[in-house]
């Protein structure tokens, strides 16, 4: 997934798409999914996102590349954002991701 965007974006927008779908059921249908449930999906997602962008953009070393990925790493938290299921949620998405800040003070 290191090597370009493109693994990146559709990494991401499957991700985004899960959560934008399961949140339109939870807000259109009454007892089909639980706010619970869309949470501890939500938890365990977090950490899974966090570790595999962190682990694959520390193998990239092109700049470019890596402001195409914090990029793609904001509109996943805008996008999220729109919904209020995950405001609070994306804001600790937002400091767990800034890792890719850290990364470029290392090139």
């Amino acid at each position: 997934m290191h090597e370009n965007i493109a693994s990146y974006k559709s990494y991401v927008h499957s991700v985004v798409g899960f959560f934008v779908v399961e949140d339109h059921v939870l807000n259109t249908t009454e007892n089909l999914i639980s706010r619970a449930y869309l949470d501890q999906h939500w938890e365990a997602a977090l950490g899974k996102i966090s570790n595999a962008l962190r682990t694959q953009s520390a193998y990239c070393t092109d700049a470019t590349l890596l402001l195409h990925i914090k990029d793609l790493i904001m509109l996943f938290i805008t996008t999220l954002r729109m919904s209020s299921t995950y405001l609070n949620h994306c804001n600790t998405l937002a400091n767990k991701g800034f890792f890719v800040l850290k990364i470029f003070s290392s090139i």
